[in-house]
């Protein structure tokens, strides 16, 4: 975006929808983890969550 002098406001728009997409496949996983998962090992997972990994977890 700084090569193609984006404005301000296009960057902030852009970081919001990345943001909503890692949030959303976050909140993705944590349905897919028990209850009983402890902090350590939530943010274990949290850490590595990439659209790679989400794609081929949700596969049949």
């Amino acid at each position: 975006m700084i090569s193609t002098h984006g404005t301000f406001i296009q960057m902030i728009i852009m970081t919001l929808v990345s943001n909503a997409l890692y949030f959303l496949m976050s909140f993705t996983l944590s349905q897919k983890i028990e209850e009983k998962t402890t902090l350590f090992h939530r943010m274990c997972i949290g850490f590595d969550a990439t659209p790679e990994v989400i794609r081929f977890g949700n596969q049949p």
